[in-house]
């Protein structure tokens, strides 16, 4: 994410027009031999019983936080959007034999408001490209999906940003453009990155970070749907 700031610093410092050079491999390194002040600091895990004495009071901080973003924009229900992702693997029943098959991931993006509201989600293959087979009659895939690729099958910076417009894209119908949305996911989400925040705020999207750690009982996404997805999704291939 440094990367992405120091880029974006260079830019708004520097004239229209200007043709920049990418950042060398080694910038942070010569950033931090000029500035000494800054440093690298590596988080240290917290021991789990001091992270469950704390636990009760920041999540009343954390409620108590979005509920004054809440008041302050004046959203409504319909405004305020919860996004997570999903990592599966395609896979055979107990019955038939394995294959290669059995190791690919697909990972699954989706966007769900308060009013329980979707919007077509992102479908990340694993690949260099999208093929035949992604996007076969036989699958009977939703004609308004963002289908994508990537090397590993998980989201990247590029694909965060691929969502990101595919999000505003869909949200932004029939509102008025002055009207403020949130947008509520996990801090650390690997789409987390300058541009994509830039993106949200420049469209009037407010983004809420759900807190470090507590995921498993604060992101309704896990608890409501994946979680029964994954279910029935085994039940399926069974």
């Amino acid at each position: 994410m440094w990367r992405a700031a120091a880029e974006r610093i260079q830019t708004l410092s520097s004239p229209p027009g200007t043709i920049l050079k990418p950042l060398g491999r080694d910038f942070f390194k010569r950033y931090q031999a000029a500035n000494p002040r800054v440093r690298r600091v590596k988080q240290k895990p917290q021991e789990l019983t001091r992270v469950i004495s704390q636990e009760q009071d920041v999540i009343e901080d954390h409620f108590w936080e979005y509920k004054q973003v809440v008041d302050k924009l004046g959203l409504q229900p319909e405004d305020i959007w919860n996004m997570d992702e999903c990592g599966t693997r395609i896979s055979v029943g107990t019955a038939e034999s394995p294959s290669e098959t059995e190791r690919e991931l697909v990972t699954l993006v989706e966007a769900i408001n308060a009013l329980g509201q979707v919007i077509p989600p992102l479908c990340i293959q694993r690949g260099a490209v999208i093929m035949h087979q992604h996007v076969s009659k036989e699958l009977n895939l939703n004609p308004n999906l963002l289908l994508r690729v990537s090397s590993s099958g998980y989201i990247n910076d590029r694909l965060g940003m691929d969502y990101i417009y595919h999000f505003n894209k869909y949200i932004k119908l029939g509102r008025k453009r002055d009207r403020w949305r949130m947008l509520i996911f996990n801090s650390y989400f690997s789409k987390f990155t300058y541009d994509f925040i830039q993106f949200c705020w420049d469209r009037r999207i407010w983004p809420f970070l759900l807190l470090s750690h507590t995921t498993h009982i604060l992101q309704p996404l896990d608890v409501a749907v994946f979680g029964p997805f994954k279910q029935y999704y085994k039940k399926r291939v069974e």
